[in-house]
Formats: structure tokens, C-alpha cells, sequence
């Protein structure tokens, strides 16, 4: 009897890729999001952000699990049997809610990437908010395998970006690692609040991301498909956490004082090829974290339309589907990047 072949290494690696390209969003690409939740709280910045992988991988793995084991590859089906027998009440609570959250990620990334080409390109902030909700439309709505291809590509800009940033923010003269570490300042959080913290980030990470995940997942037919898919993300998204994490801890406490840490970073280096990569990686963390939330939320919606018409064509019902979606969040997106930062994902993020 032949034994059932794994998945191989690119579907695995992109499995992961799409893990990070998702998770890099805006507020990791910009520094905010990390900032706020792991480097302001000094030491304990050097073993958080390998927790904070943990953990969300760890959710992920029991999530996927029960996804293949009872073939269900979207939120509204899984949270039925988590949440069974009480699944008529919590279910909908739950897709309420995760709509929202879901609609202010896609708003912050449409209005992210629409403030970037603005500012850097004088592209009109309403053209830019209809550009970025097009590109997020045709990469989300031909299914899993673009949806894979796509975040691998993203995610690999996302990375080479990223590390040039640290690597020349780590060696440039204004760095002050070990003043900053040795400082009274870094020591003083309190260890069970930098606990809550870690938690409230791995929990707002499967909160929303989970969307697009659950959905690109059917490529991995084994418990040991999952555990290698997921080890691989361990290992990247923990890299650039970390890394990520100690460039801005060279600039503590100054870079605080910025709502874009890494930005401030990038300009206190006086490197143009910094700047540059700045702007790259956010736009692709923007776009990559909106297509894997989009497509995750077109599979729910699809599936149920699918079953009373499995003739309908696969791409128009997705595309109809993420179209109401984008539309919604390019409306939301008029309000501007802050505004949703701080009134609708806000409300998600404090703890």
C-alpha cells in the first residue's frame, strides 16, 4: 500500500510565506504594532517576540487540525463546531464581530497604501484608495493558488525590505543598543502586564488573520503537512519580529515620541536606499495583508452560493463577493488611516 505523499516544499513554504504576509500588515511594517506591544517594555522585548510566534502557531495548528479533520476550510464552518452545541448563538456573535474587525484590517491597508502613494507619488488619496481596493480584488478572487502565489511574492519583498532596514539601522552610528539595555527605563515593566501583552497581540493575530488563513489551508492534507507549514512560519515570522524588534530598541526612547517608529528610523539614518525600502515594504505589507483577509472572507461567503448553484461560475461569485466587501472597506478608507487606527481596530487591540 503507497503511504500518501506530503505536500511539497514550495506549497509548504508559501503556506508560511502567506502566514507572514498576512501578519506583516501595516502596523508591523510602520513599527507601530510591535512598538506598542513588545519593544516599549524595555529587556523583555528580546523574548517576547518568539512567544508571541509560538503561541499564534500554536492556535493555528488545533485550528487547522479541525479544519481537515471535519474538511471545512472557512471561519463560519469551523467556529459551528468549536462552538457546538451552542454554535446558533456564538457563531454569528463571533462572524459579527469578525466581519468588523476584519472590514477595519482591509480599511487600514486600502487607506495605508492609498497614504503611501500619496505622499511619496502625488497620486490623489480617492484614485489611490480605488487602485489599491482593484489590485486586492483581482488577487483574491481567482482562488487559493493565486491567493498562495501572490503572498509568497509579497511576503519575500516584504522580507528583503525589512532587512535592509534593520541591518542598516542596527550598524548605523545612532544605534545605542546597550545604552538603551542597560538603561533603568528597561527594566522597570512589570513582567505580568509584558505577559498580557503578548497575549493580547497572539490574540488579535488569530482573531482576524484567521479569516485568510483557514481558507489557503486545504493544500495541507496531514497533521505533518501542518506542523512543517507552521515551523517554517515559526521560524520567518520570528526572525523579523525579532529583528524588527531590536532595530527600533537601538533607537529607544527616542523613536517612541513617532506614530511610525520605523519610519522615524529610516529617516534618522540619512539613507536614501533606506527610505526607499521603507516604502516598498509597507505597500506590500499593506496589499498582502488585504488580500489574504479578503480572500478568506470571499470563500465564506462563496461556499453557501455555491452549494444552491454549483453551476455558477467560481471567479464571478467570488469576485461579486469580494467586491461588496472592498467597496465597503474603500468607504470606510475616506475616513482616513488614523481614524481607523485609533477608533475602529482600537477597539480590538487595547488590553
Amino acid at each position: 500500500m503507497s503511504k500518501k505523499k506530503g505536500a511539497s516544499f514550495a506549497v509548504l513554504f508559501s503556506v508560511a510565506a502567506t502566514w507572514f504576509g498576512i501578519h506583516a500588515g501595516g502596523g508591523f511594517a510602520s513599527g507601530s504594532q510591535t512598538m506598542g506591544f513588545l519593544t516599549r517594555y524595555g529587556f523583555h522585548a528580546i523574548w517576547t517576540p518568539v512567544l508571541v510566534v509560538l503561541l499564534i502557531a500554536w492556535a493555528y495548528r488545533e485550528l487547522f487540525i479541525l479544519g481537515k479533520n471535519y474538511n471545512v476550510h472557512n471561519f463560519r464552518a469551523l467556529t459551528d463546531i468549536l462552538y457546538h452545541p451552542y454554535e446558533k448563538v456564538c457563531s454569528p456573535l463571533y462572524e459579527v464581530l469578525s466581519i468588523i474587525a476584519n472590514v477595519m484590517a482591509i480599511s487600514s491597508c486600502v487607506a495605508g497604501g492609498a497614504t503611501v502613494l500619496q505622499s511619496y507619488f502625488g497620486l490623489p488619496y480617492a484614485l489611490g484608495i480605488v487602485m489599491i481596493g482593484l489590485i486586492m480584488i483581482i488577487l483574491s478572487i481567482f482562488g487559493r493558488d493565486l491567493v498562495l502565489k501572490a503572498g509568497t511574492a509579497l511576503s519575500i519583498i516584504i522580507f528583503v525590505a525589512m532587512v535592509i532596514i534593520c541591518a542598516i539601522a542596527l550598524t548605523n552610528g545612532n544605534s545605542h543598543l546597550n545604552t538603551w539595555m542597560s538603561s533603568e527605563e528597561a527594566h522597570s515593566s512589570n513582567f505580568g502586564f509584558v505577559l498580557l501583552k503578548v497575549f493580547s497581540y497572539a490574540g488579535f493575530q488569530c482573531w482576524g488573520p484567521v479569516a485568510g488563513m483557514i481558507g489557503i489551508t486545504s493544500v495541507l492534507k496531514s497533521n505533518k503537512d501542518i506542523d512543517k507549514a507552521l515551523g517554517l512560519g515559526i521560524v520567518i515570522n520570528a526572525i523579523m519580529l525579532w529583528l524588527t524588534n531590536f532595530a527600533m530598541m537601538s533607537y529607544m526612547p527616542d523613536c517612541t515620541a513617532s506614530a511610525l517608529p520605523l519610519y522615524w528610523i529610516c529617516e534618522s539614518t540619512g539613507q536614501r536606499m533606506v527610505l526607499i525600502a521603507y516604502v516598498v515594504a509597507l505597500f506590500a505589507a499593506y496589499i498582502s495583508t488585504g488580500v489574504g483577509v479578503v480572500y478568506g472572507l470571499a470563500v465564506r461567503y462563496s461556499v453557501p452560493v455555491l452549494k444552491k448553484k454549483p453551476d455558477a461560475n467560481v471567479i464571478v461569485v467570488n469576485a461579486v463577493v469580494g467586491i461588496i466587501f472592498v467597496v465597503a472597506t474603500v468607504l470606510v478608507s475616506t475616513i482616513g488611516l488614523t481614524n481607523i487606527i485609533n477608533y475602529g481596530l482600537g477597539f480590538y487591540t487595547r488590553a
